[in-house]
């Protein structure tokens, strides 16, 4: 964290000012709303030790935390801020939603019952410069536009879709997105029928990004055997299922996936992880072979059955462009 800057002159006596309890307490509940202040108790505020302003603007902002507690038995934050610039900053409330934020995040520490419950935080800005201040006072009148969207964009909401609690059949009207939210929905779902399968594939266009990522999606998240998958290939994408499996084939060896995934949940499983991911590596090598040099030698089977996880690896790289047998198995590891 960089050293602050020297305080300022301006710093310095606003420091001093809210250095007593009482002092503070007095401004506080002499400058905040009279509706604020009616709900607050006739407990005294209490300084809560930070300071929320960036390093580069220290020079022009002075800063202090109050804890207040309320007549209803909770708290809120009063966050006092001295902005010593001589003309108005029309970015102040962006700054003070981002001070906000951060005192926000301070107090819940991540907590899920406190980000269910944040307290109340008013920002309570001191400034003297020579303009008179003619700047917003909030984000939402900085915000253009006459019509619902900008509207809407001022009570700083969110536009949530529990993609979840939605039915497949209404994620989208358009195949190709409704492939990518659906492959997105059935990754908690278990796995999917060969139906929904088959159209989540299908519905990705052709050697496109999303076709690669929709693919590598499926292997990294879904408990998928290789057969199940080449069976939905096959069926969505006919002219080109043996090019996806051979997309497959990469993935899962990058991934250290295949059958091997399963075995290796249980506890205490680690040998039986590693077995099962090079077993699949194996089987998934031994179809792809097959695709590309017709039946396979029950020689060549012994050996890949037999062979090396590194050595494995190495004939997957070299089948990919190797044009027969012999030059997969010449492939050695690096």
């Amino acid at each position: 964290m960089p050293d602050l800057p020297p305080a300022t002159p301006h710093d310095a006596l606003f420091r001093a000012l809210l250095a007593d309890p009482g002092r503070a307490e007095t401004l506080v509940r002499e400058y905040l709303p009279p509706a604020v202040v009616a709900e607050l108790s006739d407990a005294p505020i209490r300084l809560v030790d930070a300071s929320f302003v960036d390093a580069v603007l220290h020079q022009s902002h002075s800063d202090r935390l109050f804890e207040a507690r309320l007549k209803d038995g909770g708290s809120a934050f009063v966050y006092v801020l001295l902005e010593h610039k001589a003309a108005p900053d029309p970015g102040t409330p962006l700054q003070m939603l981002g001070y906000m934020v951060r005192i926000w995040q301070r107090y819940a520490e991540d907590r899920a019952s406190r980000l269910r419950a944040l307290p109340p935080i008013v920002p309570l800005i001191f400034y003297h410069g020579r303009e008179r201040w003619s700047g917003a006072l909030s984000v939402a009148e900085m915000i253009a536009g006459e019509g619902e969207l900008a509207a809407f964009a001022r009570r700083l909401c969110c536009v949530l879709h529990d993609l979840g609690q939605r039915p497949l059949a209404a994620l989208s009207g358009d195949p190709a997105v409704w492939s990518g939210l659906a492959a997105l929905v059935m990754a908690f779902r278990g796995q999917p029928e060969e139906g929904v399968l088959r159209r989540i594939l299908s519905g990705a266009p052709d050697e496109s990004e999303l076709e690669l990522q929709v693919l590598s999606y499926i292997v990294r998240t879904y408990e998928l055997s290789p057969a199940v998958l080449e069976t939905a290939a096959r069926a969505a994408k006919p002219q080109r299922w043996e090019a996806l499996m051979s997309t497959v084939a990469e993935a899962w060896m990058r991934e250290g996936k295949a059958q091997g995934r399963a075995e290796g949940k249980a506890e205490g499983k680690a040998q039986g992880r590693a077995e099962g991911k090079a077993e699949g590596k194996a089987e998934t090598l031994l179809r792809l072979l097959q695709r590309r040099f017709g039946p396979v030698a029950e020689s060549a089977r012994a050996r890949v059955a037999d062979g090396s996880a590194a050595e494995i690896d190495a004939w997957f790289d070299a089948l990919l462009d190797a044009h027969s047998l012999t030059e997969v198995f010449d492939a050695r590891p690096q």
